[in-house]
């Protein structure tokens, strides 16, 4: 955790420079650019600044406005200030991506930060502190290999505590359904849905769950199956599972292959000979020879 007096904000892509105009290149990250190459740096200009007195949180970091980067980059972060200042120590402010995610503000509510004190880059993205305190990236250069520590405190952080929203039923085995997402959709017939409901997995929009139900489900869930997504960041709430993850062609994120073997999990993953991209029907046999080879009969 390092105090940086001073210190300045930009967004949307996080940059974190000092009172003598220097990026902190560890904790400004722009994806696939050395820091020299910041967005930040490819600017004309930057926003105006907007200086507040007292002092602030940094908990933005690029990508932390989707939900993955969000539970492992960005909340992590508390425990990083809490550990160097105290639990009891807060800030006048915490700065974040963005507060236009449900995800975002249930789970600061739920942590007990005032929303409005909490300042979004994407409505503030040049902004001064007079004091800046920058906790160090959880997972080095976010890279998705998020360490043990992570899950430990996103558990002891969020389960336990009152959460919102009942689910209807105990659910142990669910195919995480992605129909409505702009990438990575699997169409299922009638035909596969039948062998899904005989393997007692259900049918799950993760689109239609809160933050606290998601968390519920996956407490509650055995088997974890579907595309490659944001969903199964909640792998980090499993007590135990089996996960089965496709993937793409082209295209293979082992992010969830590092969660599961941080929490115990019992891991495989299938890679489809299609892109990403289109919207696929699968082999009508699919299901039957993934379960066969993968063994999830048997939970």
């Amino acid at each position: 955790l390092a105090r940086v007096p001073g210190g300045r904000v930009v967004g949307p892509t996080v940059a974190v420079i000092t009172s003598a105009d220097r990026m902190l290149s560890d904790v400004s990250l722009d994806w696939g650019r050395p820091g020299m190459e910041h967005f930040a740096y490819r600017r004309f200009r930057l926003p105006r600044c907007q200086n507040l007195k007292g002092s602030a949180l940094v908990l933005a970091c690029t990508g932390s406005d989707t939900y993955f980067h969000w539970l492992t980059d960005a909340l992590p972060r508390l425990e990083i200030a809490a550990r160097a200042q105290g639990e009891g120590w807060r800030p006048d402010y915490w700065v974040v991506n963005t507060l236009n995610r449900p995800f975002v503000r249930e789970s600061l509510s739920l942590l007990r930060i005032p929303l409005e004190k909490v300042i979004p880059l994407d409505k503030n993205p040049h902004v001064k502190f007079s004091s800046l305190w920058v906790p160090s990236l959880p997972c080095e250069s976010s890279s998705g290999n998020s360490p043990p520590w992570i899950i430990k405190y996103l558990k002891r952080a969020f389960i336990g505590k009152e959460l919102l929203g009942t689910l209807s039923a105990r659910t142990k085995s669910i195919w995480i359904d992605r129909s409505k997402s702009k990438s990575r959709k699997i169409t299922l017939s009638d035909q596969q849905k039948a062998i899904l409901d005989k393997h007692d997995f259900s049918i799950v929009d993760l689109t239609g769950y809160n933050f606290s139900e998601q968390i519920k489900l996956f407490q509650q869930t055995g088997a974890a199956f579907g595309p490659h997504g944001a969903g199964f960041s909640n792998l980090i709430f499993c007590n135990s599972a089996k996960v089965c993850e496709i993937f793409f062609k082209g295209y293979v994120n082992p992010c969830y292959y590092a969660l599961s073997q941080c929490s115990g999990l019992d891991y495989y993953y299938h890679v489809l000979p299609f892109n990403e991209t289109s919207n696929h029907a699968l082999n009508l046999n699919f299901f039957e020879n993934v379960f066969i080879r993968f063994n999830l009969k048997h939970f």
